[in-house]
């Protein structure tokens, strides 16, 4: 299969690691032999999130450089064997190299070390780093929340990579309250469909566990039961039923 999968945001504070961490985990899950790359150089937090900074020796700049492998640095946490994680990189200064570096690193995950999928937590806004990440991907995911000042930078996200870059698109809407839904007091998925040109993959709602988690160090749907892992689960087959569709298009 081989896909590479961006997640974006059109501004900070969307949720974006959160979702990239749990949609590649559950992609784990499913089976799919999973790479997950921070790429939020100088801001890196996937490896909090994920439960694995003690663990981080190298990151995604010394692949790069070359100063360490993809196997020395890539890893692999207790909780899924199926999921490996690149931390992102400190040093704000070496964000060229890695954006120079990031289609070469992809290649090698999948013709190499067998990837199903690599996950590609991009840094927030337009422009920089985000133009070659899109060059290197097939997919691009917008995590958004039910705010105006979200939903307008997410629809100049997606302008954006319409303009320049043949990927197919996707967006998540994210941190949602459905009693302020029901009081008229924020967007509703109506609105939001009606300005995006993606397709929605799912709604996920506001929830203490998820906050807990990504403060602990677990992702959430590792409670495999819950209903928040059971959204993420519906969330990973709509995408694979449209890229599966998409592919036997191509024949």
């Amino acid at each position: 299969m081989g896909r590479v999968i961006m997640v974006a945001s059109g501004k900070g504070g969307t949720g974006k690691t959160m979702f990239s961490l749990n949609f590649a985990e559950m992609l784990a899950n499913e089976g799919y032999k999973t790479a997950l790359i921070d790429m939020n150089t100088g801001l890196r937090s996937l490896d909090l999130a994920a439960g694995v900074e003690n663990r981080s020796i190298f990151d995604v700049c010394d692949i790069i450089k070359e100063v360490s492998t993809i196997d020395d640095t890539i890893i692999r946490p207790a909780y899924n064997e199926n999921l490996g994680i690149i931390p992102g990189c400190q040093d704000i200064d070496s964000d060229k190299v890695i954006r120079k570096g990031i289609h070469s690193l992809v290649d090698l995950l999948i013709s190499k070390h067998g990837y199903d999928f690599v996950v590609i937590d991009s840094p927030p806004g337009i422009g920089g780093a985000i133009e070659d990440i899109a060059e290197a991907s097939n997919d691009i995911i917008i995590v958004l929340t039910p705010e105006s000042s979200s939903l307008r930078d997410a629809d100049a996200m997606e302008d954006y990579i319409i303009r320049r870059f043949a990927i197919s698109r996707y967006y998540v809407l994210n941190n949602v309250m459905y009693d302020l839904l029901d009081k008229n007091l924020e967007l509703t998925p109506k609105i939001i469909d009606s300005r995006m040109k993606s397709k929605m993959l799912g709604i996920v709602q506001t929830d203490i566990n998820i906050r807990m988690s990504m403060n602990m160090g677990i992702p959430v749907v590792l409670k495999r039961n819950s209903y928040i892992a059971n959204n993420f689960k519906k969330m990973i087959n709509r995408y694979i039923n449209y890229i599966k569709i998409k592919d036997k298009n191509k024949i």
